[in-house]
């Protein structure tokens, strides 16, 4: 710890954060660089584009009978259980889930977040098309201007994957009251889609269903947020190990084919498991989340400047520049450090991180 009570953890994490807010807010060099088509075409696989002209989707046709029977059953399994699982939607155009997983894997491989996947039209297409099935649950839905994705890594290759590793902590991203009416009702819906088959061997999700969960609406009690904590290592080799604070055989693994759509409250217990040996291929996933209108539900200027925008129409993300996707991708990054405060696997140097901060002997 240094004379300002800072650890060399805090100096790390708000050395990325200092370069990646230059780039959220369209400033320096590096951002200039960054907003680049030609740039990120270099990590292109399997015909990845980057469009300049506004993006063309059609949307799965939800009229069809079978379709309108999976959406049924969807809003009946979130009211009753918090969340739903829908495999077989009908891209229209189909997602190329081959390139982004080859894009993918080329950015992690070189020292990129996955994230970055958002620099390419194909996740925008795919996400275009969920507006109207989006409607189904919100009200005029839109984008909450907050994106990640996930390239897994195996055991004993996690030293390439930090920033786009699974998120192992049973968490709540938000409080009952933030994306709930005081009936129940979400307002917003957390929106996880795996690029890859996303199997119970390489990291698929974990959720406790609303009907286990004893704490969901129970923002007064302290297990509302803590649902886990770390608890100390008698010694440093000692494994991870965590106090979980609900009841673990009501968890509910949420295994699924590459383009489902899964679906949940926003104040869900979830977690994302790590890919293990046994698995051929790491998982890859995105998530974002949708939320009513905001001229139904009116947001405040701090709920906006937590995402660095206001959450955005079909059009809009139709219609994103590559200005435009590169701060959001920043602004998430920025967001989501709480879980990856190391940045491990994120190459210090893509955004010029002075490494030189980082004198060992001057901590402890």
């Amino acid at each position: 710890m240094d004379d300002d009570g800072m650890t060399l953890l805090d100096v790390i994490e708000e050395s990325y954060k200092v370069e990646l807010r230059k780039i959220f807010r369209g400033t320096g060099e590096k951002y200039d660089i960054m907003r680049r088509k030609q740039f990120w075409m270099k990590f292109s696989r399997g015909d990845l584009a980057i469009s300049e002209a506004p993006l063309q989707v059609e949307s799965p046709n939800i009229d069809e009978t079978e379709t309108q029977r999976q959406l049924e059953e969807a809003a009946e399994c979130l009211q009753k259980r918090g969340f739903f699982v829908m495999p077989d939607l009908k891209w229209a155009p189909e997602v190329n889930f081959k390139g982004m997983q080859e894009t993918m894997l080329a950015l992690k491989n070189d020292g990129w977040p996955a994230a970055f996947i958002f620099m390419f039209d194909e996740p925008w297409k795919w996400i275009g098309q969920l507006y109207p099935v989006m409607g189904h649950f919100l009200e005029r839905p839109e984008l909450e201007a907050s994106v990640h994705g996930w390239c897994l890594s195996k055991p004993g290759d996690e030293s390439k994957g930090g920033v786009s590793d699974n998120f192992a902590k049973p968490h709540r991203d938000y409080e009952f009251s933030q994306c709930n009416t005081e009936d129940g009702d979400p307002f917003i819906l957390v929106i996880w889609m795996p690029v890859s088959d996303s199997t119970l061997d390489n990291g698929c999700m974990y959720v406790l269903p609303k009907d286990a969960d004893a704490d969901f609406d129970n923002e007064g009690h302290r297990r509302h947020l803590g649902v886990s904590r770390n608890l100390p290592k008698e010694n440093p080799d000692d494994p991870n190990m965590s106090e979980l604070r609900f009841p673990l055989e009501c968890v509910r693994p949420l295994p699924a084919p590459e383009g489902s759509v899964i679906c949940w409250q926003g104040n869900m217990i979830h977690w994302g498991s790590k890919c293990s040996k046994a698995a051929a291929q790491p998982r890859m996933s995105i998530a974002m989340s949708f939320r009513v209108t905001k001229e139904v539900m009116p947001m405040t200027d701090s709920e906006i400047n937590i995402c660095g925008r206001a959450p955005l129409t079909q059009h809009e993300v139709l219609n994103l520049t590559q200005s435009e996707r590169v701060s959001m991708v920043a602004k998430s990054l920025i967001m989501y450090a709480h879980w990856f405060p190391t940045f491990r696997g994120f190459d210090p140097s893509k955004v010029d991180v002075d490494t030189e901060s980082w004198d060992l002997d001057n901590f402890k």
